[in-house]
């Protein structure tokens, strides 16, 4: 991938059109499951979760022409986030008929905002591996579901039964649970979380485009 990505980069600087180009490109969902050769370093979690260490990746994001100093962005930023961005950089419009989870966040890469104005949502089976500690990668039914508003996040790896907290800023191990000291927070989020959940499966089903 470093290799491809700078034989495209050269035929960019090659051809002129380097400076006003964007190059914005992320890691593949967390370190793999399959061998312990590998670290997330000090999140939880690896590929197939939705601990931090499944789901926190880097990115890299050139445009010479916009973005002319080096600066690391510490907010969550997603491949949701790509769509809506570059439409705003083309100066098009969100399509009206579509729903977007992704938000336009160029403030935040240009340093005028250090937080995403909406949270993150995220859903994926419950897999053997996380549920019976094995290397198997099949699913045993149910969902991981996870949602992130500001410091907090919200997860349930049991199909939504139970549900953890974690401040991510202070605990970015996600080794405190706070569920029990800001149950108001559990319930608000949780309504959110459910919500966005059946929005998807309404895209899912196409009625979101008729």
């Amino acid at each position: 991938m470093d290799e491809q990505i700078g034989r495209l980069r050269r035929a960019l600087q090659t051809m002129g059109l380097a400076e006003n180009t964007v190059v914005w490109f992320c890691s593949d969902n967390g370190p793999t499951w399959v061998h312990d050769l590998n670290s997330a370093g000090p999140f939880r979690g690896k590929k197939g979760s939705l601990w931090e260490g499944g789901i926190r990746v880097p990115a890299s994001l050139v445009w010479p022409a916009r973005f002319k100093n080096p600066r690391v962005v510490d907010a969550p930023i997603s491949t949701n986030d790509f769509l809506p961005t570059l439409l705003a950089w083309a100066e098009q419009d969100v399509p009206h008929d579509h729903v977007l989870d992704g938000t336009d966040v160029t403030p935040i890469l240009e340093g005028k905002e250090m937080t995403r104005p909406r949270p993150l949502g995220f859903v994926a089976p419950v897999m053997k591996s996380q549920a019976q500690d094995t290397k198997a990668w099949n699913e045993i039914g149910g969902q991981q579901l996870a949602w992130i508003d500001g410091p907090l996040k919200l997860i349930s790896i049991d199909d939504g039964q139970t549900f953890q907290l974690y401040d991510l800023p202070h605990d970015p191990s996600e080794n405190h649970d706070i569920a029990d000291e800001k149950p108001e927070a559990v319930a608000k989020m949780k309504r959110s979380l459910m919500k966005w959940v059946e929005s998807c499966r309404q895209s899912a089903a196409g009625r979101d485009y008729q």
